[in-house]
């Protein structure tokens, strides 16, 4: 999915993206920090989605890595935002 698509996506979901160090999006949302990797005109493809709790870092003397990486940008939007039931 373009990066572009991935930002429209989040704020359509009323989520705040940002922009950080080397085009490594973010989103705070309830505790929870999604990131991706994508490039700041938003041609290309977004990458590497990872949702970890705040306050969490990755300690790589140890191999320890909290959080989940996902798929798709759907699958990460989805576990901040859960969509609604289909049925009543």
């Amino acid at each position: 999915m373009k990066n572009s698509k991935v930002i429209a996506k989040a704020k359509k979901l009323g989520l705040t993206v940002e922009c950080g160090h080397n085009n490594k999006y973010y989103i705070v949302h309830n505790g929870k920090v999604a990131s991706w990797y994508g490039n700041q005109n938003g041609e290309g493809e977004a990458h590497l989605f990872h949702i970890k709790s705040e306050g969490q870092e990755s300690d790589p003397y140890t191999d320890y890595f909290p959080g989940s990486f996902w798929d798709n940008a759907s699958q990460m939007l989805n576990r901040l935002v859960p969509p609604g039931s289909k049925h009543k």
